[in-house]
């Protein structure tokens, strides 16, 4: 910068240098008087003033741009962690990991294999099928109804909805750091916020690659098949919260204040369970009781068969105890709908009296579709 400044002044200088006899020198404009040497430091002074002030804003700017991409990186790296929120589950987590590092095939990632370009395109709507796409944007009505729950749910704690306007804010979710008018943390608002919208987000995902596997419409989850799903979802992590307070877990358990935070209100008769419900076994969201479901959040036939099956047969096997031997078989080999299990539960003084009295063989009124199993006590 000086010598921008220095050379253009030695170049004039030169032009004015008449060849010939050498005159007398030129006397200074500024003379031995006060006021003129101070005005004469006053104009050298401003000049390196100019020049400190222009060094000084080159060095600026190449800070503010080192500490602009020290940013952007310390955000990406603070994502990065924020997947491993233990709040996740691992199966989430893993793949939001992959999101982030765009580890799955979709879109783009066919658009130069031959034969295969036509997958690039959503089955549903022809557009480009990015994780965006997939997450916010395709018209598939099952992702609109998940999101819906979710806002539904998420209202019911906190009056205002975090609008997801892109995939950044599905993946930083983990970061939530919601605050209340007083500018206090709501570390159970925020943990919920994180177990909603991942959980969603992954629901989505897992219902957009069974489309995709699918060879027709006819064979895609209906609308009653996805929100089930949903609920019993949440209903599962709400179970998961529960049993990670047990001091068995020592170091790696949930504290029940904790999850009494996360949970509140939103729960089914909240009003009417214990301040501290987590040894509660019948403990279910609030949409469950709004949707009519039964146990666990499903309506009658619309669970997806080997999804939910297995925890609604560990449900079953919690009683056997209670039952005889050979309806806890018949019941194990062929629940697939909470109604059955329902059905089960209420015959149960009957079942009773059959270990009792009377074998299973024997002919009694049955339920419909269900042989040899008593129904006398059904309600």
């Amino acid at each position: 910068m000086q010598f921008a400044i220095v050379t253009p002044s030695i170049v004039e200088t030169y032009k004015l240098l008449k060849s010939g006899n050498p005159s007398a020198p030129l006397l200074s404009a500024f003379g031995p008087g006060g006021w003129k040497v101070r005005v004469n430091c006053m104009w050298f002074g401003s000049l390196m003033m100019s020049l400190v002030a222009a060094l000084f804003s080159i060095h600026c700017k190449q800070w503010l741009d080192g500490y602009g991409v020290e940013l952007a990186f310390a955000g990406s790296a603070n994502i990065w962690k924020a997947t491993l929120n233990k709040d996740v589950r691992r199966t989430v987590r893993t793949y939001l990991w992959k999101t982030l590092h765009r580890a799955y095939k979709i879109g783009k990632y066919w658009q130069n294999i031959t034969g295969w370009e036509q997958r690039e395109k959503c089955q549903v709507c022809g557009e480009e099928e990015s994780m965006e796409h997939i997450l916010l944007e395709c018209e598939e009505p099952g992702r609109k109804m998940v999101w819906d729950l979710a806002e539904k749910l998420w209202r019911m704690k906190v009056d205002r909805w975090p609008e997801l306007k892109n995939i950044g804010a599905v993946l930083a979710c983990t970061m939530a750091d919601f605050k209340d008018l007083e500018g206090k943390k709501m570390g159970g608002a925020n943990r919920l916020y994180r177990i909603l919208i991942t959980e969603s987000a992954h629901l989505i995902w897992r219902m957009r690659n069974k489309r995709f596997g699918e060879a027709t419409e006819e064979t895609w989850p209906k609308e009653n098949e996805i929100r089930n799903l949903w609920i019993a979802s949440m209903n599962q992590r709400l179970d998961l919260d529960k049993a990670m307070t047990s001091k068995k877990f020592e170091k790696k358990a949930i504290s029940r204040t904790k999850v009494l935070q996360t949970w509140r209100n939103t729960l089914k008769d909240e009003k009417n369970l214990p301040d501290d419900w987590t040894n509660v076994r019948e403990v279910l969201t609030a949409l469950s009781d709004m949707l009519g479901d039964l146990l666990r959040g499903l309506l009658q036939g619309t669970s997806l068969k080997g999804l939910m099956e297995h925890e609604e047969k560990l449900d079953v096997h919690e009683l056997g105890d209670e039952l005889d031997a050979n309806s806890l078989n018949w019941l194990m080999e062929h629940t697939q709908s909470e109604d059955v299990y329902q059905e089960a539960l209420r015959a149960e003084p009957e079942y009773r009296r059959c270990r009792s009295a009377a074998p299973l063989s024997t002919p009694l009124k049955t339920i419909p579709g269900t042989p040899g199993l008593p129904s006398t006590s059904v309600v």
